[in-house]
């Protein structure tokens, strides 16, 4: 099997966030799989923001539309019950030490030894996920956002 990169560039307010609020609206990650029917393996994840970040975050990845879930830039995220099933995994970035500061610009990653997040899509071809605010970040641009996905298909 090949690990595929796709980077997904992200819309975000340049505006200070709440503890609790969704950074970058519901995340469509497009060709996830080649095929519908099909699945892989989340490899990595990359975070990569143009401003300087140290805030807290969770990323949650869905197998499918979390079209029960109401996803509303910058307010405050409820996961709907009926979109829990389509949950194939996710993980925090920590506060300070999970962002890596490269001048201005900054980025967060999955764990060096790599993540494992199995998933099947049963319908299309695309993951779909949400970020999470666990803090206040502010970022400097509406474009400061590009998730980049490692994924084994």
């Amino acid at each position: 099997m090949d690990i595929r990169t796709i980077s997904v560039p992200l819309t975000c307010e340049a505006a200070a966030y709440a503890d609790g609020d969704l950074i970058g609206g519901k995340i469509t990650i497009p060709f996830a799989v080649l095929h519908p029917g099909a699945g892989g393996i989340i490899r990595r994840v990359v975070l990569a923001c143009k401003s300087s970040q140290t805030t807290a975050l969770d990323i949650v990845f869905f197998n499918g539309d979390p079209s029960s879930t109401t996803f509303t830039e910058n307010g405050a995220i409820a996961i709907a019950t009926a979109d829990v099933a389509k949950i194939v995994g996710g993980f925090n970035v920590a506060a300070t030490t999970g962002w890596i500061d490269v001048g201005t610009p900054s980025f967060a990653q999955s764990p060096a030894n790599g993540i494992a997040f199995p998933f099947y899509i049963p319908n299309g071809t695309s993951l779909y996920a949400a970020i999470i605010s666990r803090g206040a970040p502010t970022f400097a641009a509406t474009t400061d956002l590009t998730l980049n996905l490692g994924i084994e298909s």
